[in-house]
């Protein structure tokens, strides 16, 4: 999924088959952020080394005129350095790395490449976790409903709220919640 820091639990299922099956090194892509790395039996998973040909987009169309711009934490990255034996992974090394306003992508270092390192610990924490998948309910729980609430919830007077809640929005929340859960979250009608 594109902009998530974690990947999701048919990603790591897909890539641990892949070391199952004799791969030694599985590299992932796509999300536009980098992810974790987890060792995995004789093998190295990294499920999103981050963007590395990305930068700030102008373009005027014939319509009307685009505008993108990367967010900080799009333009951090990963480069992975491996050493490879028939046994499988010998050793590992990260190199942080920000993609630069100009477009280039160059190597941090001090407080930069620090804080890229603690990203990464986070994103790959969860990866050690045998019930990945409870971690994840609960990372898109947050994300796509409690999150939007905590927002919507900030701003502007309660009743303002009042006014401004629809009984779509409750239905919206709690379908999302049921999605994001596998189940349903309220009891059966007889």
């Amino acid at each position: 999924e594109e902009h998530c820091p974690y990947p999701s639990p048919d990603q790591v299922a897909e890539a641990r088959r892949m070391i199952d099956a004799g791969a030694t090194l599985v590299l992932g892509h796509h999300s536009h952020m980098f992810q974790g790395i987890e060792r995995y039996r004789r093998g190295l998973i990294a499920y999103s080394l981050g963007n590395f040909l990305a930068s700030d987009i102008r373009w005027k169309g014939p319509l009307r005129d685009y505008a993108y711009d990367l967010r900080e934490i799009d333009r951090e990255g990963i480069v992975l350095r491996c050493a490879l034996s028939r046994e499988g992974m010998k050793s590992f090394d990260v190199l942080p790395v920000r993609i630069q306003e100009d477009g280039r992508v160059a190597p941090c270092d001090g407080k930069q490449a620090d804080m890229i390192r603690v990203h990464l610990a986070e994103r790959s924490a969860p990866l050690i976790n045998r019930v990945y998948e409870e971690f994840w309910k609960g990372f898109r729980l947050e994300q796509r409903v409690y999150g939007p609430l905590k927002k919507w919830w900030k701003n502007g007077s309660l009743l303002d709220k009042a006014r401004r809640l629809r009984v779509q929005d409750v239905r919206r929340a709690a379908a999302m919640a049921r999605k994001v859960l596998g189940r349903r979250t309220r009891p059966e009608r007889a």
